[in-house]
């Protein structure tokens, strides 16, 4: 085997590798093997991204409105992150995001570069994941064990943070994509 060949053959397995460990942040269980048809980038499936990070915009421009106003404002944070809808449909470009972003690196493994994306992928959905944890904790907050008045405030405040760190990493993440369809 030739110093190419062995080269080549490491950045396939990084790259399953990289789908692998995007995937387990996920819901979904997800193959350690990656199909071998790959299809090129689409925009339909970049502009989705696109929509996420403006949706990750907006919810936090609008974080004081959406907690003040909502009945139960827990519910009022993941109803814009996309982890509480009423059927038939989530619209929100960040409905199922993470089972979207597992698919989306499956399908497209050799074509996107594993150094710029792995990191702020993972940051990424751990961000949703813990932003939702968060505003779900908070609707209970004040009545559960431990709890208290102001308990849900302060899980309200760090989702928020949360909100924030995710909205950084997708900023990096919609950048690489942008990068790799041209």
């Amino acid at each position: 085997m030739s110093l190419c060949d062995a080269s080549a053959s490491h950045r396939t397995v990084t790259k399953r590798a990289l789908a692998g460990a995007i995937a387990g942040f996920g819901f979904a269980f997800a193959s350690p093997f990656v199909s071998p048809s790959f299809a090129a980038l689409s925009s339909a499936e970049i502009n989705r991204f696109d929509s996420a990070l403006s949706e990750l915009k907006d919810l936090d421009a609008e974080w004081d409105s959406i907690t003040t106003t909502a009945n139960v404002p827990g519910d009022g944070i993941r109803k814009r992150l996309g982890t509480v809808y009423g059927p038939p449909k989530c619209l929100p470009a960040l409905c199922s995001f993470n089972n979207y972003v597992d698919k989306f690196v499956q399908s497209h493994a050799d074509d996107l570069d594993v150094e710029v994306l792995e990191g702020p992928t993972a940051e990424l959905l751990e961000a949703l994941v813990q932003a939702d944890f968060l505003a779900y904790s908070s609707v209970f907050a004040d009545y559960g064990n431990g709890g208290g008045p102001g308990g849900a405030k302060e899980l309200i405040d760090k989702s928020r943070e949360q909100v924030k760190r995710a909205e950084k990493a997708m900023t990096r993440v919609v950048k690489a994509l942008h990068e790799a369809e041209n």
